[in-house]
């Protein structure tokens, strides 16, 4: 599934196969929603105006995607923040890797070290 890069206007239902596209990528509805939001609000600054503009743009910025995720930017990193951390998760098919997965992160959010 992908958008098109034409000179069409953006529409509804431009706006909905984003939606689609965005959910299928997995990213959630929550964050689905508030990337929506963005391109909603460049469109009536009128920052964006057809689906090439969306394509290359999409109405997020790295910077919006670390304060979203909470990452830390160049510009707010300090040197007592931490960078993000990659945790690999090996195992067979079934064994749950997907729950302990979930179920760090939702810790790692908490504060739990």
């Amino acid at each position: 599934m992908t958008l098109s890069s034409g000179e069409k206007q953006i529409d509804p239902a431009l706006l909905t196969k984003l939606e689609n596209v965005l959910l299928a990528a997995d990213i959630g509805p929550r964050t689905t929603h508030q990337i929506l939001e963005v391109v909603r609000q460049k469109l009536a600054r009128h920052s964006l105006n057809t689906g090439a503009d969306l394509k290359a743009d999409c109405g997020i910025s790295s910077s919006w995607l670390c304060a979203l995720c909470r990452l830390p930017t160049e510009a707010s990193s300090s040197a007592q923040e931490t960078r993000p951390h990659v945790i690999f998760v090996v195992g067979v098919n079934g064994t749950g890797k997907t729950t302990t997965i979930g179920k760090l992160a939702h810790r790692l959010r908490q504060g739990w070290t």
